[in-house]
C-alpha cells in the first residue's frame, strides 16, 4: 500500500502546456508567495485565478492542512500571484499542490520555519 502525496509534477492533459509554481520565501515564517508560470510563456500566466485554481497543503504525513485547526487565507498579489497566510501552520516540512479541477497540475516542497 503506498500513502502520501506524488512530489512529481504531474502533467496535464494532451495538448496542454506544462505549469510550474514558484514560492518564496522558502523557508517562510508567516507569509508565503506563489506564482504559476508556464514553461512555454516567459513570465507569469494571465489565467491565474483563485476560482481556476485550488491550492492545497499537505504535512509530511498527507494530511490535508486547510481545516478547522488550521484555517488558510489566501489574497491575490501583484503580478499574477497570491500570497498565503502560512502563520497558523506548525514549523515543519508541507507538499503544495496546485490543482485544476482534479488534475495535479503542479506541487513544491515548502519549510515552515520560526
Amino acid at each position: 500500500m503506498i500513502v502520501g502525496i506524488p512530489e512529481e509534477e504531474e502533467k496535464g492533459r494532451q495538448g496542454e502546456e506544462e505549469r510550474m509554481i514558484e514560492v518564496w520565501p522558502n523557508p517562510c515564517s508567516t507569509v508565503l508567495s506563489v506564482s504559476l508560470t508556464s514553461q512555454q510563456s516567459v513570465g507569469q500566466l494571465d489565467s491565474w485565478q483563485l476560482d481556476k485554481y485550488v491550492m492545497e497543503i499537505y504535512d509530511i504525513f498527507g494530511r490535508k492542512m486547510d481545516n478547522k485547526d488550521t484555517p488558510l487565507s489566501f489574497r491575490g498579489g501583484a503580478g499574477g500571484g497570491v500570497t498565503m497566510d502560512v502563520s497558523s501552520l506548525p514549523p515543519g516540512l508541507y507538499l503544495l499542490v496546485v490543482k485544476e479541477g482534479q488534475a495535479i497540475i503542479s506541487s513544491a516542497k515548502i519549510l515552515v520555519a520560526r
